[in-house]
């Protein structure tokens, strides 16, 4: 057993060395696309690390135009166990997106389903079908046949020449090797010797007979290369086919040749120089010696180092160089120069240079192009971006950048210093990271307002409560737009502290909140004065011509005096009340019985027409509690409201007064149960709110109550709703006062 052990962890080493060193990415998931290992070639490839990446989804990296396709080709994999071949883009942890070639199957591990996906950087391949492309926009307008092969010689391109001329289309030809158009009797030995020769990295030219698709043959000179990426590795095979069956000889189809050259040369909308390699100038078109303003005839002959006045940034060692490269490799990278024309004006030329056979002589091809404009637009989007990080970095509104994926990929210090972020940290996070300031509960509200900015372009401004580093709430304006830098769109987030501002706006809402309540409150007071003294004026004039009616008009008398007095406390008890929000108002000791009973009596009075039954039940005479004169509104309004809300023909108030100690506080504890028509649990608060039922339209207790509670509460006390008889609200209720006792 020990044996199969050490076995095991061996087999297990060796294969765990094997995977680490392959040469291409290694990942394992499970049948939901979750990592369940992964070698670490996945850091040189994508810059995570293994212990980053174990238990992620694998689909949280794919570019979004990749993954509806790749999901269904995975899930189509996992059903049928059958190979999975993928292409598509990742992204790096850098935020950017590289291509890649995915292929892998469906095994069976202990009883599990795991995907086995061989990862390979794509990006090479990318560039060479773009490099491939343009080279095809090119080659289809020669008339030359141009066949391009693989490194196995399989045919990979073919030009329009190339179809006319062997007369199979570009399908027919493709994937196979060009052995098929070969019609020599000794096709094999001259394939090898081609083959030789161009994997030895040198040019094979030479003459043979080929047979086009209808069997037809002819005699074809070739010229076949080797194309070479930028590092010098050999990445395909160029074949320049011309049939030549029709020319009579070498010199006359050579003439025709030259002659075909002259005209290109001259008529090109390039601009084309020929130099020999000790950089003496053979020859320049015409449109290159237009373009700089000096005659070809003066500048033929020249060599570079003398034209000073043209190349004033000339440097030998950098022409050297360049023609190092060019002998080494038969071609140089694009080259840009600052040139001087004869009017003195500076432009910048690109260029390209070749070796070329003229005749006997091997010269060297420049072609160029003017792309003083492009410079320009590069300049200006320099001094742009400048402005714009400039901008970014002094502003003094705090500003973000997010990617199209969600990523936070700049910052600048202002949002840093309020948020308490570190820049590593933010840089490259998602942008939930926000809710670290608020709440998570805030994200599904983040994810909809990012999704509008990426369908609109745009997020007009708003409003979030957020915690600063300090743990202060503040509140905060988003404001949101799509920008393009460097060619790739990004959301430019502002940021702005609006707290001062919201206080105030608050601080105005209140001032007009009070302004309404005190307003509607002295209008609902002074009515019920003036109700009170219309139904006495009414009574003295029934009884004002009552000889025995002396006693009545007396009491009417005294209760018009009652009402003016009370208008009189009802303005300055306004007076007191806007005080309760602006400062604190002053308390003092009131025998609170006594206050109860002025109320009952003016209740009495003001209701002569009802029969009403007050009862006041107390173990006490005197209860001393910290209040004002305000006191009095309270009991009145609660006993007017159990007298004007009751149906019943005799109205019956029990007051019961106890004590009650409740958090180191003792109180004095007030109980109005009346049989009144009773509240619904439903209202029991909310006929508190201010001018709730007002705004109901329905039966109400008015502004009252919502007066009430707030002196109350001014009081330190509390109020509620009971009903009398527990769970049935209609037998009447129980309004319950606690006021703090001296």
């Amino acid at each position: 057993m020990k044996n199969m052990e050490e076995l095991s962890k061996d087999s297990e080493q060796k294969y765990k060395f094997l995977l680490n060193n392959l040469s291409d990415a290694m990942i394992e998931t499970d049948s939901a696309g979750t990592i369940t290992y992964l070698n670490s070639r996945i850091y040189d490839m994508l810059g995570y690390t293994i212990e980053e990446e174990i238990g992620n989804i694998i689909f949280d990296y794919l570019h979004p135009d990749d993954l509806t396709d790749t999901i269904k080709i995975f899930n189509e994999a996992v059903r049928t166990k059958s190979l999975i071949n993928l292409d598509c883009r990742v992204r790096h942890k850098n935020g950017h997106h590289i291509p890649i070639l995915a292929r892998g199957r469906m095994v069976e591990i202990n009883e599990t389903v795991r995907a086995m996906i061989l990862i390979r950087d794509n990006t090479e391949r990318v560039k060479f079908e773009q490099e491939l492309h343009f080279l095809s926009s090119i080659t289809q307008q020669t008339k030359d046949s141009i066949i391009v092969t693989d490194t196995n010689f399989k045919i990979i391109y073919v030009n329009k020449a190339t179809e006319d001329l062997y007369g199979y289309t570009q399908e027919e030809l493709l994937g196979k090797t060009p052995n098929i158009l070969n019609a020599e009797p000794l096709a094999s030995s001259i394939q090898e010797d081609i083959y030789q020769t161009i994997r030895a990295n040198k040019i094979w030219v030479g003459v043979f007979l080929n047979r086009r698709k209808d069997g037809n043959t002819f005699i074809s000179e070739h010229k076949i290369s080797p194309l070479m990426n930028i590092d010098g590795q050999v990445t395909s095979y160029i074949s320049i086919t011309r049939d030549i069956t029709s020319s009579k000889n070498s010199e006359q189809e050579l003439k025709v040749s030259e002659e075909k050259y002259r005209h290109l040369f001259e008529d090109s909308l390039v601009m084309i120089a020929l130099i020999n390699i000790k950089g003496k100038i053979i020859d320049i078109n015409k449109r290159l010696a237009d373009y700089i303003g000096y005659k070809k005839e003066k500048l033929i002959g020249m060599n570079l180092r003398d034209l000073t006045s043209i190349f004033p940034n000339f440097r030998i060692k950098r022409v050297n160089k360049l023609i190092k490269k060019l002998i080494t490799k038969g071609f140089s990278q694009p080259f840009e120069a600052h040139i001087k024309k004869r009017t003195g004006q500076m432009v910048w030329l690109k260029g390209q240079v070749f070796f070329i056979d003229i005749g006997s002589e091997k010269l060297i091809q420049v072609l160029m192009e003017d792309i003083t404009k492009q410079k320009e637009s590069e300049q200006k989007l320099i001094e742009s971006e400048k402005r714009y990080r400039d901008l970014f970095n002094n502003s003094s509104d705090m500003m973000f950048l997010v990617n199209m994926e969600g990523r936070m990929v700049d910052v600048n210090k202002e949002f840093l210093d309020y948020s308490g972020f570190n820049r590593q940290k933010f840089i490259g996070s998602h942008f939930k990271i926000l809710t670290e300031l608020t709440s998570q509960e805030t994200l599904p509200l983040f994810i909809e307002k990012f999704k509008e900015i990426v369908s609109k372009g745009r997020l007009n401004p708003v409003e979030f409560l957020f915690v600063d580093n300090k743990g202060v709430n503040t509140w905060i304006n988003f404001k949101a737009r799509v920008i393009e830098r460097e060619k790739e769109k990004f959301i430019e987030v502002i940021v702005r502290d609006i707290t001062k501002r919201m206080e105030a706006q608050q601080k105005l809402k209140s001032a007009l909140d009070r302004e309404t309540f005190y307003k509607n409150l002295f209008t609902h007071d002074i009515n019920n004065i003036l109700n009170n003294i219309r139904t006495s004026i009414s009574l003295f004039t029934l009884y004002q011509n009552d000889p025995n009616a002396e006693q009545e008009l007396d009491d009417i008398i005294k209760v018009l005096k009652d009402q003016a007095k009370r208008g009189t406390h009802l303005v300055s008890n306004v007076v007191e009340l806007s005080n309760l929000e602006e400062k604190s108002i002053s308390l003092q000791a009131i025998d609170a019985r006594a206050v109860l009973d002025d109320s009952v009596k003016i209740v009495k009075d003001d209701f002569q027409i009802k029969t009403i039954d007050i009862q006041i039940l107390s173990n006490k005479t005197k209860f001393l509690v910290l209040a004002n004169e305000l006191l009095l509104n309270v009991f009145e309004n609660i006993l007017n409201n159990a007298v004007k809300y009751c149906d019943n023909p005799i109205v019956e108030i029990d007051i019961q007064i106890s004590e009650k100690l409740e958090a180191g506080v003792n109180y004095a504890k007030f109980e109005f149960i009346d049989n009144g028509i009773g509240i619904h649990d439903s209202m029991k608060e909310l006929i508190f709110q201010e001018g709730y039922m007002k705004n109901k339209g329905v039966k109400g207790l008015g502004f009252g109550l919502s007066l009430v509670k707030k002196i109350i509460e001014s009081y330190n006390g509390q109020i509620w709703i009971e009903d009398k008889i527990n769970g049935d609200h209609k037998k009447g209720s129980n309004f319950v006062i606690l006021i703090p006792q001296r």
